[in-house]
């Protein structure tokens, strides 16, 4: 449950800076907490790769990809 509203709260804030309702740096601070939390939850992780296996690819899984890819980079560090 909680990946879930992690995951959700996560495609809205997206969406607000796609359509430019959250500023440069409000999104940065986002980006930077959603690395650090896919670094250190593998629960998380696990989580996002089952919902892309279940649901496909959209916006939202290419940005949790993204910043797998980023923990996964910083973790070899």
């Amino acid at each position: 449950m909680q990946c879930t509203a992690i995951y959700v709260g996560a495609e809205d804030t997206l969406s607000q800076y796609e359509d430019r309702l959250l500023g440069e740096e409000q999104f940065r601070r986002f980006h930077g907490r959603m690395v650090s939390l896919v670094i250190n939850s593998p629960v998380f992780r696990t989580y996002n790769l089952q919902r892309r296996d279940v649901e496909g690819a959209n916006r939202v899984e290419a940005f949790f990809a993204e910043l797998v890819a980023q923990a996964g980079a910083a973790s070899a560090e």
